[in-house]
C-alpha cells in the first residue's frame, strides 16, 4: 500500500526533521487520520521524495514534525517529451482510448 504524501518546501537529510505547514498537518492528521508514528512520503515538488514518520511534537510555530528515515528514488522522471503526473504528454495530442 502506498504511503500518504505531504508537500514540503525542502527535503531535509536523512535523520533530520521536516516541519509540515499547519495546512499540511491539518490535512494529514484530520482528513487522512494519521497520527504520531505513522509513515508518510514527503515530496518537494522538484522530484525529491523521502520516507518519514510523524513525530508527536510541534515546533513554536505550531508545525508538526516528520523525521526523515530514507530518501526514495523518484517514481517517474521527465525525459524527452515532458510527462505529467496524469500520464499525458504536454504539447502533444493524445488520442482517447
Amino acid at each position: 500500500m502506498a504511503h500518504p504524501r505531504c508537500i514540503v518546501e525542502k527535503l531535509p537529510a536523512v535523520g533530520d526533521i521536516a516541519w509540515l505547514s499547519k495546512d499540511e498537518a491539518k490535512h494529514a492528521m484530520g482528513s487522512r487520520r494519521l497520527e504520531a508514528g505513522d509513515s508518510l512520503e514527503l515530496v518537494d515538488g522538484r522530484g525529491g521524495v523521502a520516507l518519514s514518520n510523524i513525530l508527536p511534537t510541534r515546533n513554536a510555530a505550531g508545525e508538526t514534525g516528520a523525521k526523515v528515515s530514507a530518501e526514495l528514488p523518484p517514481k517517474w522522471r521527465r525525459s524527452g517529451a515532458e510527462v505529467t503526473p496524469n500520464g499525458r504528454r504536454s504539447g502533444a495530442e493524445v488520442a482517447p482510448k
